[in-house]
C-alpha cells in the first residue's frame, strides 16, 4: 500500500486481540499467528499500553497514546461525600474482573456501590446471590456516563491477573481521574503504570480489597483527588493524546 499510494500503514492496538480469539480456531489463525504483521510491515504502532512493545516484538519505537477520555469541562470533585459511593463502570463482557473484589461487596453492607453498565438481574445471573439495597445499576448511556461521574467519589478497577488484562489500557481509571476521582486498583498491567500508589490513587493486592474498602475515611482525600485530577490535565486529557496522535498518523 505504501508503494502503491505513498501513505503510512498504522496499526492502534486497544486490547490484545491475539490473546482474547485464542480459544476460537478460526479467529485464532487469523489474529493470534499474526502478530508479527506489526513488526513487519507497520510503519507506526499506536497503542495505549507500553507492553504491547514486548508482546509484538517490536523492533522501533512503540507510539503510546492513551484511551483519554472528554472530560467537558465539568468541575472536578476534590472533597469526599458523606454517602462515600463507590462505582465501577464497565459492561457485561468486563464484568467477569468484579469476582476479584465481589466477596468484599457482599460483605460489605455498610459501603455504597454503584455499577454503571450491568444490570441486577445479570448480577445475580452472574454471582449468584441478589444484591443488597446498598448496591444500585445504572444503565449505560452517554447521558449516564456524566452522572455516574458526577455521582461517586472512589472509582475502582479490579482485574484479574491473566494475560489479557495485562494489555488493558486503562479507561476506566481516565475517566475517574478526568473529575478528580482517586482510584482503587489491581496493580496489574497499565494499572500500576497510571496510578501512583498513595498519591492518586491506591494498588490493592488481591487479598487487600476487604481492609481497604473498610478504611476509606483514612485517606486524605482532597490530596488524591487534587493529584488524580492533575495526572488527567496533565498526562491523559483529550487534548494532549489528540495532538499526540494528529502528529503520529500525518507524519510523512
Amino acid at each position: 500500500l505504501r508503494r502503491l499510494f505513498g501513505c503510512l500503514i498504522i496499526y492502534d492496538f486497544d486490547d490484545n486481540v491475539f490473546e482474547y480469539y485464542k480459544g476460537n480456531y478460526f479467529l485464532n489463525k487469523l489474529f493470534y499467528k499474526k502478530k508479527s504483521l506489526p513488526r513487519v510491515f507497520a510503519d507506526k504502532v499506536i497503542a495505549g499500553n507500553p507492553y504491547f512493545s514486548k508482546l509484538l516484538e517490536l523492533n522501533f519505537e512503540l507510539q503510546l497514546i492513551y484511551s483519554s477520555f472528554k472530560a467537558n469541562n465539568t468541575p472536578a470533585k476534590h472533597s469526599i461525600d458523606s454517602s462515600n459511593l463507590i462505582g465501577w463502570i464497565g459492561s457485561p463482557s468486563s464484568m467477569y474482573n468484579l469476582e476479584v473484589i465481589i466477596e468484599s461487596v457482599k460483605m460489605l453492607k455498610d459501603r455504597k456501590f454503584l455499577f454503571c453498565g450491568i444490570s441486577r438481574e445479570l448480577f445475580i445471573k452472574k454471582f449468584g446471590f441478589a444484591p443488597s439495597s446498598n448496591i444500585e445499576f445504572l444503565e449505560w448511556t452517554k447521558e449516564n456516563e456524566v452522572v455516574f461521574l458526577q455521582r461517586i467519589d472512589l472509582g475502582i478497577m479490579p482485574l484479574r491477573d491473566d494475560i489479557f488484562e495485562h494489555y488493558k489500557c486503562g479507561y476506566k481509571i481516565i475517566q475517574y481521574y478526568s473529575r478528580g476521582i482517586p482510584a482503587l486498583v489491581s496493580p496489574i498491567g497499565i494499572n500500576s503504570h497510571l496510578v501512583n500508589h498513595l498519591s492518586d490513587g491506591i494498588h490493592v493486592e488481591d487479598n487487600k480489597w476487604l481492609d481497604t474498602l473498610q478504611n476509606i475515611e483514612s485517606m486524605d482525600y482532597s490530596r488524591y483527588s487534587l493529584n488524580a485530577w492533575r495526572q488527567y490535565k496533565n498526562k491523559y486529557s483529550w487534548d494532549s493524546q489528540f495532538k499526540i496522535w494528529k502528529e503520529a498518523v500525518l507524519q510523512n
